[in-house]
């Protein structure tokens, strides 16, 4: 036998065994998500899958909130799983995140498929990060703000103050 992949089933295979039996798999009325990693658009497909292919596209948010983190795999790579993925960190602003992704995919001619995908997920995770920036510094600020606890508190010590 000759040496090279041909130990491993193709992802066509793979994809026929996992289709229906996966622990990612979470059935709804308008049909079958999934949450596997690198999958861009969460649907259980073969062409959005990031378990079967040996490229893979993959964006997700920072742990901190700012900025997303672009994964693509290597097909060199698929026996070793450290060395699988390669991770970048993109915080700059959104117009400098999604050209890098954008010119990432294009120029390495790397899942060109996937790439309205990835610039769709990347710019949805920029907006919900900008809005969370943005609403929370107001919401915190109403909330000290209530009508009924300041109004309960300065009663309480006017009536304090009387009594005495």
């Amino acid at each position: 036998m000759a040496r090279g992949r041909f130990d491993q089933a193709s992802s066509h295979v793979q994809w026929m065994v996992i289709r229906n039996n996966s622990s990612f798999l979470q059935k709804r009325k308008l049909g079958t998500l999934t949450t596997e990693p690198n999958n861009l658009k969460n649907r259980n497909n073969f062409r959005f899958n990031g378990l079967v292919h040996p490229k893979v596209v993959g964006v997700e948010a920072v742990k901190d909130g700012k900025g997303v983190v672009f994964t693509t795999g290597s097909s060199k790579n698929t026996r070793k799983p450290a060395k699988r993925f390669r991770k970048t960190k993109l915080t700059k602003d959104s117009r400098r995140t999604l050209t890098s992704i954008r010119r990432t995919i294009r120029h390495t001619r790397y899942r060109k498929d996937l790439k309205m995908a990835a610039l769709r997920r990347a710019s949805a995770l920029l907006r919900g990060q900008r809005l969370a920036l943005t609403t929370a510094t107001p919401t915190a600020t109403s909330t000290k703000r209530s009508g009924k606890n300041t109004t309960t508190t300065t009663t309480t010590a006017a009536s304090a103050t009387a009594s005495s």
